[in-house]
């Protein structure tokens, strides 16, 4: 049954197989909420302990784990605190659905397939394309981080523009450089997450729908995806359904313009996912600088300047890409 599922609906069974894994551990972590209340007290949390055990990691590794999302903090802590363990396949879980589906569905082939989306370049694209291609990507963050950072100051948020400066390390070049570095490279979600999303579901959709519609439909999904984490807090009482929509919205919105921008750069490397794992990386790096942190929770408070600013920087790549968003160029360069 699973394997006809997998041939016939390839993206359903990923995707129904993608969300079981935060289902699953964000009920788990609930449990485990509810049971150390019950040994410690209602002040307890276990959120709260592993969030104040990665504060202290940084503390005492200030540069190793200045990105607070990089995988090189999250294993650390894991290791440290073993029942947060499977939390790793939170991240991991779209990829590993991939692989599955992929296997299921057309075997080893096909998972030796996927696998070939993190070369950095595919098809006919030569090194010189490739330095060129990273190169303005490289370019187009530092330009959207410039924006973000403009835009506080000449907007008198002084308040974004010191949590900017602290959160991406521009008081010190160690910081800087390997905050940029981990975020880019090592930052959880864009490694574990993007061969799941823009490596296997958006060759999916562009098989049924436009390149810029495929790209909003993983954007979505992506977003979407998310929502069980959304589940604990709620039930906990620190945060209200009307809160719960009302972030949800913004962060679909952000999700989309990133989906956008990524699907592009994926694109015109001929279906590296490497772009995707980079511009994710810094889409959570600069959530952090300009969003806050819900005290002992697994989300952020989004403001709306967020997505306001990715929606733009959205619309500057269909401006000049078009709505093709390079997708005629990737099949040349598969040819």
């Amino acid at each position: 049954m699973l394997k006809s599922m997998a041939v016939r609906y390839p993206f359903l069974l990923f995707y129904i197989i993608a969300l079981a894994f935060p289902v699953i551990l964000f009920s788990y972590l609930s449990i485990l909420e509810v049971y150390f209340k019950t040994v410690h007290g209602d002040a307890y949390s276990y959120v709260g302990a592993f969030y104040a055990l990665q504060a202290d990691l940084v503390s005492r590794y200030p540069i190793l784990f200045h990105h607070r999302d990089s995988i090189l903090l999250y294993l650390t802590s894991y290791a440290m605190m073993w029942l947060a363990a499977p939390f790793f396949f939170f991240p991991f879980a779209p990829t590993a659905s991939a692989l599955l589906v992929s296997g299921l569905g057309n075997g080893s082939s096909a998972i030796k397939t996927l696998l070939s989306h993190y070369k950095p370049v595919r098809g006919r694209l030569t090194l010189k394309d490739g330095i060129r291609i990273y190169g303005s990507i490289l370019l187009s963050i530092v330009a959207l981080a410039g924006a973000f950072f403009i835009w506080a100051q000449v907007s008198g948020n002084d308040a974004m523009a010191e949590q900017m400066i602290n959160t991406l390390g521009l008081f010190d070049v160690r910081y800087f450089a390997f905050g940029a570095f981990t975020a880019l490279l090592l930052n959880q979600g864009g490694l574990l997450e993007e061969l799941g999303w823009r490596g296997y579901a958006l060759p999916l959709m562009l098989k049924r729908y436009s390149p810029l519609a495929a790209a909003l439909t993983v954007g979505v999904a992506w977003a979407l995806w998310h929502l069980p984490r959304e589940i604990p807090m709620l039930i906990a009482g620190q945060q209200s359904m009307l809160e719960l929509l009302g972030g949800q919205v913004l962060f679909i919105i952000s999700c989309g313009g990133l989906s956008v921008i990524a699907s592009y750069f994926v694109n015109i490397t001929g279906g590296s996912v490497l772009p995707a794992i980079m511009w994710h990386g810094m889409f959570n790096y600069l959530t952090a600088a300009t969003s806050q942190r819900v005290e002992g929770a697994v989300r952020s408070e989004f403001d709306t300047l967020t997505p306001i600013f990715w929606a733009a920087a959205a619309l500057a790549i269909l401006l000049i890409a078009g709505r093709d968003l390079g997708h005629k160029r990737r099949l040349e360069i598969l040819r």
